[in-house]
């Protein structure tokens, strides 16, 4: 068998090297074609995280991801339904997320460097609304949206909290009389009254009852790849609460 292999033209031989190496590329370039985006869950944020990818932490996400030649995968749904798909996965991302240790809903993953900050503030249409810190909430009746976590100070000190499912609901209600006070995130709760053409009720703006850093947390080898991508991409150029949005839109906060 070798014999007659080395009595073969050389035509031959150079052109069967040739269909190897080919076909050795084709493989290389087909199991880089293959290879699954990092997934992402998150939560529609007009100005943020966006459908058209246009949002300022979207914009940060795929730059990084970018620079290291790495596939995203953004899934959008409900806050709730996000943080439920990160918990069950074992090699994903959520956006945007904290580990501070009263509200983390991140347990196990590993979180970027801070782009952003979120507050939570308490909303009120009462004029003769008390000062809206937490320990004069308690003789009030509160809500905030449901499955959004508050943190351990709040919802200790706050037991019967009322859950919505949506600001419009809590707007709705504080007019009716229902409620007293809606515990919300900025800036996701004025981008959501913004959007949805609703004023803005009465709230601190220089008081939050909360202020918490962001990033995007991932686990699993894979999607911690793009941590790192992250980290690079914000210590190269970073991205504050202050920075305008890349989204076309001004959103608040």
């Amino acid at each position: 068998m070798s014999a007659n292999f080395e009595f073969l033209p050389v035509s031959i031989l150079k052109a069967a090297f040739l269909a190897l190496s080919v076909l050795i590329t084709s493989v290389s370039v087909t199991g880089i074609a293959q290879a699954d985006p990092i997934t992402i869950f998150t939560t529609e944020l007009d100005g943020h995280h966006q459908p058209d990818a246009r949002g300022r932490y979207d914009q940060i996400v795929l730059s990084a991801a970018r620079q290291q030649n790495l596939q995203v995968d953004f899934r959008f749904m409900p806050p709730a339904r996000a943080i439920l798909q990160f918990s069950k996965c074992e090699d994903c991302c959520v956006s945007p997320c904290n580990q501070d240790p009263e509200i983390s809903h991140c347990p196990g993953a590993t979180l970027s460097d801070v782009w952003d900050k979120v507050e939570l503030h308490a909303f009120s249409l009462r004029p003769d609304a008390p000062d809206l810190a937490i320990a004069n909430l308690k003789t009030l009746d509160v809500g905030a949206i449901q499955g959004m976590p508050l943190g351990t100070r709040v919802e200790t000190n706050l037991t019967d909290i009322r859950r919505v499912d949506t600001p419009r609901a809590a707007v709705n209600m504080l007019t009716l009389g229902r409620l007293d006070v809606f515990l919300g995130w900025i800036p996701e709760t004025l981008v959501y009254f913004r959007v949805n053409d609703i004023p803005v009720p009465n709230y601190d703006a220089k008081n939050p009852l909360k202020s918490v850093p962001i990033g995007i947390a991932c686990k699993g080898s894979q999607s911690l790849r793009l941590i790192d991508a992250v980290n690079s991409y914000l210590r190269q150029a970073p991205q504050t609460s202050g920075t305008e949005p890349i989204s076309s839109s001004d959103p608040d906060g």
